[in-house]
């Protein structure tokens, strides 16, 4: 019904169309403006409107079903791809987190390989000097002796710290 709705306005169109051509042709300059003898010619653009205007109804009724399923079923591919989306994003986070976290742990290494000679240096030099009882001499001009050097044990049972 609304199929033949729109042809029936298709076809009044193009008369609206050809009457108001006609009004402007016999208010203007009548003499100027011949008549085209196009009988058939202007039935073509009519002829085409109303099979458009037959069809298209009907093409716009069989796609819309279809484009509602697609619209639907796309909502939970989508929701999937976001999922999908997601577990990937906090694998690689994952990933870089732990790749972090190693490279920490390297860099702590090599800084105790490359601090670890200049201390052994200091606790030879040391104990050196502790060995031979060499003072060191205070703000207040006092040869002060080195302290002895507590070990963790008896640092936690004295209660004193570093």
């Amino acid at each position: 019904m609304l199929a033949g709705v729109e042809v029936a306005l298709a076809v009044m169109r193009d008369l609206i169309v050809s009457a108001d051509v006609a009004l402007k042709q016999s208010l203007g300059n009548a003499a100027v403006v011949t008549p085209v003898d196009a009988s058939w010619m202007m039935k073509i653009p009519t002829a085409g409107q109303m099979i458009l205007g037959f069809t298209l109804p009907f093409a716009l009724a069989f796609v819309a079903i279809p484009l509602e399923y697609f619209i639907q079923s796309s909502r939970t591919v989508f929701g999937n791809g976001m999922v999908f989306g997601l577990r990937g994003l906090s694998l690689l986070l994952r990933v870089v987190g732990v790749i972090v976290k190693q490279v920490g742990n390297a860099l702590c290494m090599l800084y105790d390989a490359v601090i670890f000679v200049p201390l052994l240096i200091e606790r030879m030099v040391q104990g050196a000097n502790a060995g031979r009882g060499v003072a060191s001499v205070s703000a207040a001009g006092e040869n002060v002796p080195f302290p002895k050097r507590l070990s963790d044990n008896e640092r936690r049972a004295t209660g004193e710290q570093g």
